[in-house]
């Protein structure tokens, strides 16, 4: 019975894949306007965020996007306007009027006479930002002249769900400027805060991978402690392929993706979403701390009792709030996943099961918090929000291994 009841879960997910490939036709056009002066507005980047798909608006405004999936997030970017997004979905009228606010110039950073300290805040924000890996160390930023930088101290709270909570209280250490609530719930710290405006969409090369990347930031802060480090960013972005490459370069690109795909927050999702985890090389586990014997357990869960499917096509994870749950991923030496249903695999791997109880490899393994009591994954791998936390290997993977929204190895499409 329970594995009937899979082929209908897994046959309902696949007639859903069917019907977004049969949406990839869809044409959408529209006019983007000035919400002062109703005047059109020519040479604004239209563009579905996260994808290769986008224009440039014309000396009327108008622009025509093609092979447009729905739902998706429409972003209108333009130098001297506000960026703005719309969610467009199958009932969305496919010839829209979008109205853009003119810009409010922001207030340059206090000019420090030493460009040292300039210097020194492009390479924290490219670190933090790019990444500090492989990836992020080819990646190139073009135009780090737009970006605007400040400094400020902020007080944070950390409550004892926090990651790095029984660490600090088992070495009885919260760090400098910190101190316990009076019920010693919680960890209070004084910590600097380090953030980023930009004045114009952000250029983005990764050669790695064969694409250049505009990026609409929205904000960016960066807190920095001894024990944690607390990055909240927030953007929009467009995908443009390298052209003109040869098929040589070509399969040097989709070698290099597909590195950057597996193991990547994208690629758990996209796994979670179609309940194929442990075909995928993933097992979740959580983790509660022996007050006896003074050690951290592994209790590996199935999460599928919080899963729900939406009509909307998006997949909603329920009742884990302020929960920490760890993720480990299990390989082959070429880094495609290790499909944790089949037997013979086990030898493959180096006895994959005994890797489970011990928690080796531990370079491949992630922690994921849920901030809010509903959480939302879309079927392409993304959230439209904030409200899931990650740590460890899938944070070391940032912009610089970024890939498109809908980027799928072809052995998995």
């Amino acid at each position: 019975m329970k594995n009937k009841i899979r082929k209908v879960k897994t046959l309902l997910l696949f007639l859903f894949f069917i019907n977004q490939i049969t949406h990839c036709q869809n044409i959408l056009t529209g006019t983007i306007l000035d919400e002062t002066t109703k005047i059109p507005i020519d040479y604004a980047s239209v563009y579905i965020s996260g994808t290769t798909i986008g224009a440039y608006t014309d000396a009327k405004g108008h622009f025509s996007l093609k092979d447009v999936t729905f739902p998706c997030q429409l972003v209108v970017s333009h130098v001297a306007y506000n960026v703005n997004t719309n969610i467009i979905n199958e009932n969305s009228p496919k010839e829209i009027t979008i109205y853009i606010r003119e810009k409010t110039r922001l207030l340059n950073e206090v000019q420090v006479a030493d460009k040292s300290m300039r210097d020194k805040n492009i390479r924290e924000f490219k670190l933090a930002f790019l990444g500090d890996d492989y990836w992020g160390s080819h990646a190139i930023l073009r135009n780090d002249s737009v970006l605007i930088f400040s400094h400020r101290t902020d007080t944070v709270r950390r409550s004892s769900d926090s990651m790095d909570f029984v660490k600090q209280r088992k070495y009885k250490s919260i760090g400098e400027n910190s101190q316990w609530s009076a019920d010693s719930s919680t960890i209070i710290t004084c910590t600097p805060v380090f953030s980023v405006q930009s004045k114009a969409p952000l250029m983005i090369e990764l050669p790695l991978l064969g694409y250049t990347v505009f990026v609409d930031l929205v904000r960016f802060s960066l807190k920095k402690h001894k024990y944690w480090e607390d990055c909240d960013s927030w953007s929009y972005c467009r995908f443009s392929q390298y052209s003109g490459t040869t098929p040589r370069q070509q399969r040097k690109f989709e070698s290099n993706r597909e590195k950057v795909y597996y193991n990547s927050v994208k690629h758990f999702f996209h796994s979670l979403f179609f309940d194929r985890l442990k075909e995928n090389g993933y097992l979740i586990a959580t983790q509660t701390y022996n007050k006896e014997t003074k050690e951290v357990q592994k209790v590996f869960i199935d999460i599928s009792p919080f899963m729900q499917y939406t009509k909307s096509k998006e997949l909603l994870i329920s009742g884990l709030k302020k929960k920490t749950l760890y993720i480990y991923y299990f390989d082959h030496l070429n880094g495609k996943p290790a499909d944790l249903t089949i037997q013979s695999h086990k030898n493959r791997v180096g006895n994959i099961w005994e890797r489970f109880r011990t928690g080796i490899s531990p370079d491949n393994n992630s922690e994921m918090l849920f901030k809010s009591d509903t959480c939302t994954i879309r079927a392409n791998g993304t959230t439209p929000d904030n409200n899931i936390l990650f740590g460890g290997k899938f944070t070391t993977k940032r912009w610089g291994a970024l890939l498109p929204y809908d980027y799928v190895p072809e052995e998995q499409e």
